[in-house]
């Protein structure tokens, strides 16, 4: 495929995938626009790069569509200069769209997080998980904003979270298709012997 071939389904994903679901915010769509999606797959499947499904990438390792990855860009709108903290296992695209929007990034696994309380403005966790995990929330600084696809009842959602000095909330803004992510730290369970 050639680099024209790339930029006319770039665009045919802006119009067809991002702008039908909502996701119109211009800061976003050009950050769409600027970032070939293509250049974050594996060579043999850059075909696929632009379809509106998971990518599987190997080592356990997917790509989420296009849709989830706007969705949850859209739900914290980072500003020029924001500290944005991208937590996945394939979040490289998702760090580029941010840097294209003037944000600065640092990615981490969902088991190896920065030890900076309170330190960010952003965090976007890109995969499902079963419930946010408490660590999550204390390297928000107090008006910093989340958003993460959370699964309850084999249902995902695309949840917006912000930090005050009073606590933390979050609100379901819409159903999605993510990649599910290893739980950090899980709870034990009591399980019959």
């Amino acid at each position: 495929m050639t680099n024209r071939n790339f930029d006319a389904l770039r665009e045919a994903m802006i119009d067809s995938q991002l702008r039908t679901s909502g996701i119109n915010d211009p800061a976003v769509l050009a950050a769409f626009r600027k970032v070939a999606r293509e250049h974050y797959v594996p060579e043999a499947l850059r075909a696929l790069a632009y379809i509106d499904r998971p990518i599987e990438l190997g080592d356990g390792r997917a790509l989420n569509p296009p849709e989830t990855v706007g969705h949850l860009i859209s739900e914290v709108l980072p500003r020029h200069g924001d500290l944005v903290l991208v937590v996945g296992m394939a979040c490289d695209y998702t760090a580029a769209l941010l840097r294209a929007m003037g944000a600065e990034v640092d990615v981490a696994a969902p088991d190896i997080l920065p030890d900076h309380a309170a330190h960010y403005d952003v965090i976007i966790i890109d995969g499902a998980l079963p419930e946010l995990p408490g660590r999550i929330v204390e390297l928000l600084k107090s008006g910093g904003r989340l958003a993460m696809a959370l699964t309850v009842n084999s249902v995902t959602h695309i949840m917006r979270g912000s930090k005050s000095a009073g606590g933390f909330g979050m609100i379901p803004v819409a159903d999605i298709d993510a990649i599910p992510l290893p739980v950090p730290d899980p709870k034990p369970r009591f399980v019959f012997a």
